[in-house]
């Protein structure tokens, strides 16, 4: 059953969330918050959470705080996802405040019309975003993807509006858009969303304390809920916000109605320990789990990504050599499928041959057929074992294969029965390394070494390498 284990951490707290299962039967097992006060700290007790749950088969998710990137929204002639992502990075080579190859960015779609795209450019500093990386690979995790932590209250308003069947919980009734305000111990985040859709967003430094402390606390914060309608309203004319979600945090609020009069609009107050009602634990809750709870328990599909693109690259061929075996396996349940109606047809075929021997001699055409038959189901046979060896070996590759070396190509030579492979690592040594392990591997008679290529690149020296690998079984034709 698949897991997700989502990461988020400040300067003075680490927040974990782990949940079972996909879709709406996703469950949570884990919420909860730890004090850290260094990247340090953080590492050691991610390495400790991990020695007690056993999150080996989890897809890690690390999380960017929505004031650590910058937004803006563009209008694009084009609804082609291809065009749209060339403008995307033409438009933040000139607009971002930092140079383009010190950011890693991303966009989603806001609304589409009249064959134009409005959609919203996310981006961080590079350096922010390895520093998150590298601080979940110090505690011997992988990291799949560094999202946004907006796309937690998305998910968790997602979740709201469709709760699971066997709750007597009904569906979260609010009008759209939706200003969903999220107070935490040191910050405030406010996402608008509509059509499960996420709108706008915006993030300020103030939090519980903040909003207790102050004399004006409730004006202050119409005041800011205000500025984040105006702001919506200058972005997408004719767009308003229809109602406001305040969630978390919210104990220092007396007298929702009279703030809701003072809003005029309808709202809706959730407490920290009813956002997440199946978690036994949540009434005890001092800190907001609604972004590391909302994305545990939703899909990553839709989220922006903010990997670094190195690590994109890395995790796309991760999931092409996964493919790969998945479609070898089934390659191999073909073949063997295939080969075994072959042999009962030829078994078939041999009985009525046998049955019907004198006829056979007197029809002498019909017989030459079936013998043609016959051939042509044994060099079929033959052709589908060759292909089942060059599974075997294809198999043997990716399992063979360590996380230094990274394949770009592989390619099939027919005629002389060789597999090309051409990829990159970081030094000759793990070159040698990696022709000894496919040297012993099941149908690989011999492995040659084509050429290899140093290469200084920004982040450290490259090997480019091609290997030719002669494999052990005889030509079919």
């Amino acid at each position: 059953m698949t897991q997700q284990l989502v990461v988020e951490w400040t300067r003075a707290h680490l927040r974990v969330a782990l949940a079972k299962g996909g879709g709406v039967g996703a469950r949570l097992r884990l919420l909860r918050e730890d004090a850290v006060a260094s990247a340090e700290e953080v590492s050691q007790r991610l390495r400790q959470l991990r020695r007690s749950f056993r999150f080996l088969r989890a897809q890690v998710v690390a999380v960017l705080p929505r004031e650590q990137v910058i937004t803006r929204l563009v209008k694009f002639p084009s609804v082609q996802t291809a065009e749209l992502r060339q403008m995307v990075h033409l438009y933040a080579k000139t607009q971002l405040p930092y140079p383009s190859e010190q950011a890693v960015m991303d966009f989603y779609v806001v609304q589409q019309e009249n064959g134009f795209t409005t959609v919203v450019v996310i981006a961080a500093q590079r350096e922010i975003v390895e520093r998150h990386w590298n601080i979940l690979r110090a505690a011997g995790f992988r990291p799949s993807l560094l999202t946004v932590s907006s796309w937690g209250a998305l998910g968790w308003y997602r979740k709201m509006l469709h709760p699971q069947k066997s709750k007597t919980a009904a569906p979260l009734a609010v009008q759209e858009p939706v200003l969903i305000v999220n107070v935490d111990q040191a910050r405030t985040e406010m996402v608008v969303i509509r059509k499960e859709a996420i709108l706008s967003s915006r993030s300020m430094a103030q939090g519980l304390q903040d909003w207790h402390d102050a004399g004006e606390g409730m004006e202050i914060l119409a005041l800011e809920i205000e500025r984040s309608r105006v702001a919506l309203r200058k972005e997408l004319p004719d767009t308003e916000v229809q109602s406001v979600l305040l969630a978390g945090l919210t104990s220092w609020l007396e007298g929702s109605e009279a703030f809701a009069e003072r809003l005029g609009l309808p709202l809706k107050v959730i407490e920290a320990g009813g956002l997440f009602p199946e978690w036994k634990a949540s009434a005890a809750m001092n800190f907001s789990p609604l972004v590391v709870g909302g994305l545990a328990l939703s899909g990553s599909r839709e989220w922006v990504c903010l990997n670094p693109p190195e690590i994109a690259v890395e995790t796309y061929q991760r999931r092409q050599i996964r493919d790969l075996i998945l479609i070898g396996g089934l390659l191999l349940g073909v073949c063997g499928l295939g080969a075994t109606l072959a042999l009962r047809h030829v078994s078939r075929q041999r009985l009525r041959l046998d049955h019907f021997e004198q006829l056979l001699n007197v029809q002498q055409p019909q017989a030459r057929g079936l013998q043609e038959i016959l051939r042509a189901v044994q060099m079929a046979r033959s052709v589908l074992q060759a292909r089942q060896r060059l599974a075997t070996a294809l198999a043997g590759v990716f399992r063979a294969s360590p996380e230094a070396i990274g394949l770009e190509a592989i390619a099939f030579e027919h005629e002389k029965q060789t597999l090309m492979l051409r990829g990159q690592t970081q030094t000759t040594q793990q070159v040698l390394e990696y022709i000894r392990q496919l040297q012993h591997l099941d149908g690989v008679k011999k492995v040659h070494m084509k050429y290899t290529r140093r290469r200084q690149m920004a982040k450290g020296e490259r090997v480019d390498f091609e290997l030719a690998l002669d494999l052990g079984f005889p030509d079919s034709h």
